[in-house]
């Protein structure tokens, strides 16, 4: 399966789900960052993996620190699995309480 085909299944599966209901799978209505978003937050842990490989480590740990991290308490419980189970974080709650103030 190509990058292109791997991305229209990631968001198709989101969009099965509910979770961009409003975006057109065919035509590449999502942007790359909102694709990253949304499969952090509503996949399962299971599905992750797809999302790294399309997408790599880096970018997907940037969009994590970017856009879920300065969302602290609301998302306490994802921000933390992540940082442990994905981003291999030695210390979730210190880091979370250092770079999760900026924005």
């Amino acid at each position: 399966m190509d990058k292109l085909q791997e991305k229209k299944a990631l968001v198709q599966k989101l969009v099965e789900q509910g979770y961009m209901w409003s975006y057109d799978v065919l035509t590449n209505g999502a942007s790359d960052v909102l694709i990253i978003e949304k499969s952090l937050l509503h996949l399962e842990f299971e599905d992750m993996h797809y999302v790294f490989d399309l997408y790599g480590f880096n970018k997907v740990k940037k969009v994590w620190k970017e856009r879920l991290l300065p969302q602290g308490e609301y998302l306490s419980v994802i921000i933390f699995l992540l940082a442990a189970l994905f981003f291999h974080i030695k210390n979730p709650t210190k880091y979370i309480e250092k770079y999760g103030r900026l924005a």
